[in-house]
């Protein structure tokens, strides 16, 4: 049986800084797995200047922030939190794991970001769009107390085929009654 406990005392989220290049290209690695291209606007493979490119864009920009995602002392996803506006109090996530990653470490990681975000910083609103064929990230979004809020129609094309996103919110008040719920189930 999994210890959700001692998962959660191993699963730490660090802010990626621009001088960790030896940590850009392991998350190059699992940024081009198929598992998580699937789910990814962008599913195409990423080259390594394009991926290198992007995230020092990215880390110089102060509407976002990446965190790693470090399970037992190993890189295993990214959380990147953009659009992060301090007037409005609000921003949007999305995370990722690698297909090595544990069962059970997406519901941590969202615990985990969502006591940091709501918590360490001052925000009101947290936003996400998540692919329609992404059902259990959407089912999982919603057992954290996420709300549906607006379907995006034709977000991307796969195969020749048009697929919807689905914008996604939870705000301050509802993570803390959801919270409660959340850690009794972990057992946190």
């Amino acid at each position: 049986m999994v210890n959700l406990k001692n998962n959660y005392n191993n699963l730490f989220l660090e802010e990626l800084k621009l001088d960790e290049e030896n940590i850009f290209l392991q998350i190059l690695k699992i940024r081009n797995q198929k598992f998580v291209r699937e789910n990814m606007y962008n599913n195409k493979i990423i080259g390594t200047d394009e991926h290198l490119n992007w995230i020092r864009c990215q880390l110089s920009k102060n509407t976002k922030k990446i965190f790693k995602i470090i399970f037992k002392n190993k890189l295993i996803g990214l959380i990147i939190l953009s659009n992060i506006s301090t007037v409005y109090k609000k921003s949007v996530w999305a995370f990722y794991l690698s297909k090595d990653a544990q069962t059970g470490l997406g519901a941590l990681v969202e615990y985990k970001f969502l006591n940091l975000f709501f918590g360490n910083f001052d925000f009101e609103n947290l936003n996400c769009e998540v692919l329609e064929f992404n059902k259990s990230v959407i089912n999982l979004h919603k057992k954290f107390g996420f709300e549906v809020k607006n379907i995006i129609k034709n977000r991307v094309v796969r195969n020749g085929m048009a697929h919807n996103a689905i914008f996604m919110r939870i705000n301050k008040n509802k993570w803390q009654i959801s919270k409660k719920k959340i850690e009794k189930k972990l057992k946190l």
